[in-house]
Parts: C-alpha cells; sequence; structure tokens
C-alpha cells in the first residue's frame, strides 16, 4: 500500500484541476490512467469503454511504466472482472491465483501481476465503462488508494459523458440548420409565387391563396422541428450548464430554432382560419400591456412615449388577435426610428358606434408609391432577413374580420400614423357575430 505525500497530494489536485480544464476526452483518459499509475505505483493502467449496443468493451486508454505490460487488451470474456465490475457497479479487487478465471491469464500471470482493481464508470443515468489497474504487488490497494481512484473513475466518467452529448449536440444541429435553410428556401420558393399572383388577385382572394401554400409549407416542416426541440429540452437537463462548449452549442441551437418557429407561426397565424373566442376587449388594457412588453426596448432605442387613453367602451374581439394587432403596429413604428423619437399611442370615439385606435411615430415614413402596397401579403420595406412581410397583413385581416378599418399616413421623413377603427360592443350585436 503506497502511502501518498502531502507533495503528491498537491500534485493530485493539479491533476484533477487540468483535467476540469481539458476538453479533449483522449488526453483526459489518458491523464486518467497515468495518474493512476503514478498515485498507486501500480504496473498497468486501463480504461475500457462499454458499446451497449454492441455489448462490446473496447480499450479507450492505457498506461504502463514498463514496455512488458504495454500489452493490448482482448476482448474480455463475460466472467473477466472488466464485465464484473460494470454488472455489479461497485469497486472489485482480485487476489490473482493460478487458477483465478476473472483476469486474463495469459499476459498478467506471466508478468508476476498479483492484484487487480476495477472500478465502475458510472454516469448520471448509465454504467460507462470500467478503471482496471493490476499490481505486482499482493496488497496494492488500501482504502486511500480506493478512494483516489473511484474520484479518477468518477472524472472519466464525467469526460466520456460529457463528450457523447456534444456530439450528439453537435450532430442535433447540424440537423437542425439544415431544416432552417430547407425551411427558408421553400417558404422563399412559395414567397416568389405568391408575389406573381398579387397583381391579378383582390386582397381577400391573395389571403385565402396565401393562407392554403403557407399552412402547407409550415406543417410539413413542424414537426420535425418539434423533434429536435425536444430533445435539446432534454439534453439541457443532463448537461453541465457551466461548461462553455455544451452552452455555446445550446444558445447557437436555440437561436435556429427559435428563427424556424418564428417564420412557422407567421406562416400558420396568416392561414388560420378556425373559430376562435370571442370576448369582451378592453383596447385600453390591451395597449398598456403591449406597451409594457416593450418599455425596455423603447429606453434602449432612446423613444420618447406619449399615451392619450380616453374612456372607451369596449370591444367584441379575440383578445390574442387583437393583442397581436397592437404589437404588431407597435414594433412597426419603433423599428421605423433607429435613432430614437417618439410613439404616440391615442384612443377615442369615433362617433356613437366605433373606437378608434391611433398609433403614430416619427420615423422614417414610407414611400408614397409604396403605401398602396403594404398590406398586402410578403410585401416589406425592410432588409432582408429583417422581416418576412406578414406582420401588416394580418393586421388588415383581423381588422376586416371584425368589419373595422385600417388607414395608414405617411411621408418620406416624416413619419407614420395608422388608424384603426373598430365597431362597439352593443348588447343587441352581441348574437350577431
Amino acid at each position: 500500500m503506497k502511502k501518498l505525500s502531502v507533495f503528491e497530494m498537491k500534485k493530485l489536485n493539479e491533476v484533477l484541476s487540468a483535467i476540469s480544464s481539458l476538453s479533449d476526452v483522449s488526453k483526459i483518459l489518458r491523464l486518467i490512467v497515468n495518474t493512476a499509475i503514478r498515485v498507486t505505483g501500480s504496473q498497468r493502467s486501463v480504461i475500457m469503454i462499454l458499446d451497449k449496443e454492441k455489448q462490446k468493451i473496447r480499450q479507450a486508454a492505457v498506461a504502463a511504466p514498463s514496455r512488458e505490460f504495454s500489452y493490448p487488451v482482448k476482448e474480455p470474456k463475460s466472467d473477466d472482472i472488466t464485465w464484473r465490475v460494470i454488472k455489479e457497479k461497485k469497486p472489485i479487487s482480485i487476489k490473482v491465483k493460478v487458477t483465478d478465471s476473472s483476469v486474463p491469464k495469459s499476459r498478467h500471470l506471466e508478468k508476476g501481476v498479483r492484484t487487480v482493481l476495477g472500478l465502475p464508470l458510472i454516469g448520471q443515468e448509465k454504467v460507462l465503462g470500467s478503471l482496471i489497474i493490476s499490481s505486482v504487488s499482493p496488497d496494492a490497494f488500501g482504502k486511500e488508494e480506493v478512494q483516489i481512484l473511484s474520484i479518477l473513475a468518477n472524472q472519466a466518467a464525467i469526460a466520456i459523458e460529457k463528450s457523447e452529448l456534444i456530439a450528439t449536440l453537435e450532430e442535433a444541429q447540424i440537423k437542425l440548420q439544415n431544416w432552417g435553410k430547407e425551411l427558408e428556401e421553400k417558404v422563399k420558393e412559395k414567397t416568389e409565387e405568391l408575389k406573381r399572383s398579387q397583381t391579378y388577385l383582390f386582397q381577400s382572394e391573395k389571403l385565402a391563396g396565401i393562407g392554403q401554400l403557407a399552412a402547407g409549407v409550415a406543417h410539413e416542416m413542424r414537426n420535425p422541428l418539434g423533434v429536435i426541440a425536444t430533445s435539446l429540452y432534454y439534453l439541457k437537463d443532463i448537461l453541465s450548464p457551466q461548461d462553455k462548449s455544451v452552452k455555446r452549442h445550446f444558445e447557437i441551437m436555440n437561436a435556429e430554432i427559435a428563427r424556424c418557429q418564428i417564420i412557422i407561426n407567421n406562416l400558420l397565424e396568416f392561414s388560420r382560419k378556425s373559430e376562435k373566442e370571442i370576448e369582451l376587449v378592453d383596447v385600453n388594457r390591451l395597449l398598456e400591456m403591449s406597451l409594457s412588453l416593450l418599455e425596455k426596448d423603447l429606453l434602449v432605442r432612446d423613444i420618447h412615449l406619449v399615451k392619450e387613453m380616453s374612456n372607451i367602451p369596449k370591444i367584441l374581439a379575440n383578445m390574442d388577435e387583437m393583442k397581436q394587432v397592437l404589437l404588431n403596429l407597435i414594433l412597426n413604428a419603433t423599428q421605423s426610428m433607429p435613432k430614437g423619437g417618439e410613439l404616440k399611442v391615442k384612443t377615442s370615439r369615433a362617433g356613437k358606434e366605433k373606437i378608434r385606435i391611433k398609433i403614430k411615430d416619427t420615423g422614417v415614413g414610407i414611400r408614397k408609391e409604396d403605401l398602396s402596397e403594404i398590406f398586402n401579403p410578403f410585401f416589406t420595406t425592410k432588409a432582408p432577413g429583417e422581416g418576412t412581410g406578414l406582420g401588416l397583413s394580418l393586421v388588415y385581416s383581423v381588422i376586416e374580420s371584425y368589419e373595422g378599418t385600417i388607414q395608414v399616413e405617411s411621408k418620406k421623413g416624416k413619419g407614420t400614423s395608422f388608424i384603426i377603427e373598430l365597431p362597439i360592443f352593443q348588447e343587441k350585436g352581441r348574437g350577431g357575430k
């Protein structure tokens, strides 16, 4: 039994620190088997990794100070200590005898090995392999050695599991990026088809045709994207959030998933014609909620908010649809003021039967020739990649479905105003819509 000095314990701590800083699993495993030799004075140390699918064990790293112990490991038999450690999930120490079948006879006995210690490499949910140390001393491994070697075995398990999970993440990331590119290509193709038909269709016909095509693309891509997102959620639960390389992969994949989901949700929302829950909606309250969501964004963009809310009646509408309408218009306004400005939100009565919502900005404005096109599907004045051109089409479609109107007033460089008028709720009209 080798007693560790203070110096050797210090060196062991340095090794453990080095292990935590390495990312190459092969280097980590080599460092572990070499450290196992140094702290125990043994003649041979091997890490074996289990391939559960093939029910085989392969040698991943080996250390032996002397050449006579540097021989390769043959496929272990079912009663070998390597398998026993994996099956029993606990350290096993064996005193080697000539008749002992638990250790490979051919080389161990020839070289004078008298003690073999095996430790399982246990991951979060499964046994990953084993650490096997061989010594010519019959009393090589005491409690202290077993404790130290257990720490090294644990480090080996962490390294192997981390390597497997990162490989899975990288594979999923590649698949996700490919799905994103394919989705964008399909949307681009459909967009071009739809743009060519805009000249010949009335607004309602455009919306219907586009909706059918958009829904087809979105539904086709939603299922595989959902599988990838679910797999990522599972992997996130079992990975170490402190690991920088793992964190970087998650950030990339989450960004790709979010980008795909935004495109899909926009397409599905645009095409949806199912029955919706109609309720009494307080427009002032909905505006306050929408503005509170963008409070930080307004501050960052240096936009001054002016609110003029009148005491207006409620309307009959779908809460989520109206929230989307208001958010779309407010976001468009803030994005049109890259150097800051003023956003004015005003509500008022428009006669006895309607309310009016006005959202005004002091942004870049809209060219006169574009004003007649802005509610057309996929029309956008934004740079490529900054918008799908579905936002104002959705706004138009929703307002029209409630028998309301939306108008735009704008001059290039002078800002833009969107004015919405919607019928107020009247008791006698409750069953009419």
